[in-house]
């Protein structure tokens, strides 16, 4: 396999934010770039950014809520408050609860979205408990 040269790579994953920014959470272009100008955020943006075509992947292979909730003995949601019923993750996280009412909803106070990069340790403290509710 080539190695891709870090040009490439650089912007393979700005237009990975972009595209993120502007298609999937609808922020307007000037704002997204605002954020590029800042190139120290940008830079943070772009590293979080690799992920993105397989997490989307996945997430769009995934069993519907309903499947996935009669297959499963145990449904814990779990979502940050900041983005609690706020588009576009508060409202699609409310629509996965809505559709799996044996779910659990758990939710962590005072993050967003990004709560395994700014607070990994309240998440992992959080899992853990659950994982010992069932251990």
């Amino acid at each position: 396999m080539r190695r891709r040269s870090w040009r490439y790579e650089t912007g393979r994953l700005a237009l990975s934010v972009a595209v993120a920014l502007g298609q999937v959470t609808g922020m307007p272009g000037p704002i997204i770039d605002s954020l590029r100008s800042d190139t120290a955020l940008w830079d943070g943006l772009r590293k979080v950014s690799s992920p993105i075509y397989h997490e989307t992947r996945s997430v769009n292979d995934a069993p519907q809520p309903q499947e996935f909730a009669r297959q499963a003995a145990r449904i814990d949601l779990i979502v940050g408050e900041r983005n609690r019923g706020r588009a576009p993750y508060g409202t699609t996280f409310d629509d996965v609860a809505r559709r799996t009412p044996r779910a659990v909803v758990h939710q962590l106070a005072g993050q967003a979205h990004l709560a395994h990069l700014e607070a990994p340790d309240q998440l992992a403290a959080l899992v853990s408990r659950l994982h010992h509710v069932t251990a």
